[in-house]
């Protein structure tokens, strides 16, 4: 997915990326070695660590990690190649997101918003597990399997809201990848996406890790849980 956003968005190894509420670097990490420098925001400073410490140990350090509100940021104007959002556009200020990413872009450069279907809302029986486990541990009862996103998180939204604040050639690209999680992946999956549930689980988090994994393995002993994952970017551009 990344290597089609990069060509569609027609990176040229020298720009600068800003990933904006960028977690713990999923996208920053796996471009940095596309751009000259990347700045990597996110108002969760447990996120930002984990960005740096995962980024040092994959030797990347074109990174400048910051912790703090994204509607803070300041940009000179012009100055951008692309700039990334990754399962978070729904959490950040739109209308100001839009305004200001225009004014950092380069003419013909791009803003995209990315993301991937809700582990918590599959379709497969061990993602019925998943939920009940959640529940149990979490008191809060998970949405039910195949549940649509509020409109402010779908593809079709960005597509709108894009176009509306004057970007062109504006489009969604989804895509279908088969996906094989073992458990300790569906619980550092659960940790990074928002909603703060090591937070919520404070000192039971090692209690809920050993649950989650032991009804895991008795659905399925093998320890591989796979689901069709759809995911994909859409993408915009500032006017030359």
């Amino acid at each position: 997915m990344l290597q089609d956003l990069r060509g569609r968005a027609s990176v040229t190894g020298e720009g600068r990326l800003v990933d904006l509420a960028c977690g713990p670097g999923r996208v920053a990490i796996r471009m940095a070695s596309y751009f000259k420098d990347i700045l990597a925001i996110d108002h969760e400073t447990e996120m930002i660590e984990v960005g740096r410490q995962v980024a040092a140990r994959h030797e990347v350090g074109n990174i400048d990690w910051r912790a703090g509100r994204v509607e803070d940021l300041e940009i000179p104007d012009e100055t951008i190649e692309l700039i990334t959002i990754g399962e978070a556009f729904h959490r950040l200020d739109q209308r100001w997101v839009l305004e200001r990413s225009l004014d950092w872009l380069l003419s013909g450069a791009c803003l995209t918003t990315l993301g991937c279907n809700g582990i918590r809302r599959g379709l497969e029986p061990w993602q019925d597990v998943l939920r009940e486990v959640l529940e149990k541990w979490t008191g809060k009862v998970s949405k039910p399997r195949g549940a649509v996103r509020d409109s402010t998180r779908t593809a079709e939204h960005a597509e709108q809201v894009f176009r509306g604040a004057g970007f062109v050639d504006v489009q969604n690209h989804p895509s279908i990848h088969h996906h094989v999680w073992p458990p300790e992946s569906i619980i550092g999956n659960l940790y990074s996406s928002s909603g703060n549930l090591r937070g919520v689980l404070g000192d039971d988090a090692d209690g809920f890790e050993a649950d989650l994994t032991r009804h895991l393995l008795d659905f399925d002993p093998r320890g591989e849980y796979s689901e069709p994952l759809g995911f994909g970017f859409t993408l915009g551009r500032k006017t030359e």
